[in-house]
């Protein structure tokens, strides 16, 4: 038996004017990740939640300005490292 649930989108047509198309589900996602209102949605490895440390995984400082190093990848850490310590709480290198 076919899937029969149907959903009501507003979309866009490719003029730009607003329409409502009906889609599936599967069809409903495929096409909000095409269009920029909804790309805050999909973005991967976002911590859940409102509010200042609610950044994209550990990227962002938290209450106490550093950032959280659990949180992020080698190659992350050597970057931030070397472009800016002061988030790790380390002291930026005198040259």
């Amino acid at each position: 038996m076919a899937d029969k649930r149907i959903i009501d989108f507003p979309d866009r047509d490719e003029k730009g004017v607003e329409v409502i198309t009906q889609r599936t589900p599967e069809e409903t996602v495929k096409r909000m990740k095409e269009l920029s209102d909804y790309a805050n949605l999909f973005k991967s490895n976002v911590v859940s939640g409102l509010g200042a440390n609610s950044a994209t995984g550990g990227m962002a400082p938290g209450a106490n300005g550093r950032l959280d190093v659990r949180n992020l990848t080698p190659e992350q850490y050597k970057r931030i490292r070397k472009e800016n310590p002061e988030l790790l709480g380390l002291r930026r290198p005198t040259r």
